[in-house]
């Protein structure tokens, strides 16, 4: 059990507000459980191969990396998070600040790159003067600059930057387990189990289902969601999350 009294304060990226504010162990759980990292677990549950890689104790495989970090992910959220999870996902260093340098000593050599912006703000000038300068200083630096927060993360797993909304991956896991549980079904039937709702001109519902029209897009999104859910699983295996874009090892080495 998580203790509930317990406070402290554990930077995690995937909990924006545990870099300000120190929470309790359960306000923490919660908030990862609403987060990506709970479908980060729950993609890892769905693999058939990282289950297996668990009951063999995590020896064996190409999974034992993925197995080094996660462990064993068959039981609930909330142990694995209280064991394992919160450790994995906290910030190893403390996050870089905005700081202010009153002495020439406390320049850094390294304070001097493309990373860090140095300013030299004279204290005779009106504060909105100043302010409205720094604003168009930084537009100007922030001009075509991508800013990945998850690049700079120390934590020992970091997941990937991409637009991939957590509802997809809870739909895109909800088909995959419907494939495994009704393996007769049809693609249209799976479709229908899941709830998907199909635009072909006008709006089709279940209630079509003899549509030819209705089967062939039914058919054809559901084959490609199984298709995207197996890329996820895949990826997360070997410690991607979250991508539903096959994931080869040797382009990411070239990186």
């Amino acid at each position: 059990m998580i203790d509930t009294e317990e406070e402290t304060l554990v930077p995690i990226k995937g909990i924006p507000r545990s870099f300000t504010k120190k929470m309790a162990a359960m306000e923490r759980l919660q908030l990862a459980k609403d987060s990506y990292i709970y479908w980060w677990f729950k993609s890892l549950q769905a693999s058939d191969e990282y289950r297996m890689c668990c009951k063999l104790g995590g020896n064996k495989g190409e999974l034992v990396e993925t197995y080094s970090n996660f462990g064993d992910v068959a039981g609930h959220f909330d142990k694995w998070w209280s064991i394992r999870g919160q450790y994995l996902f906290t910030e190893q260093e403390r996050p870089k600040k905005v700081s202010k340098i009153s002495k020439y000593e406390e320049l850094e050599r390294d304070s001097f790159n493309n990373e860090t912006l140095i300013l030299k703000i004279p204290l005779t000038l009106r504060k909105q003067t100043v302010t409205r300068r720094i604003g168009k200083i930084l537009k100007d630096v922030y001009e075509g600059r991508e800013v990945d927060i998850y690049k700079a993360s120390t934590a020992k797993v970091v997941r990937i930057k991409n637009k991939i909304r957590m509802e997809t991956i809870k739909r895109l896991l909800k088909i995959l387990e419907l494939r495994k549980r009704y393996p007769k079904d049809t693609l249209v039937q799976i479709g229908q189990r899941a709830g998907i709702l199909l635009e072909v001109g006008i709006k089709l519902e279940k209630e079509d289902a003899d549509n030819m029209l209705y089967n062939r897009r039914m058919t054809i999104a559901v084959s490609r969601y199984l298709s995207q859910a197996n890329n996820l699983i895949y990826n997360v295996e070997r410690g991607v999350f979250p991508s539903i874009t096959l994931y080869k090892k040797e382009e990411a080495s070239d990186d």
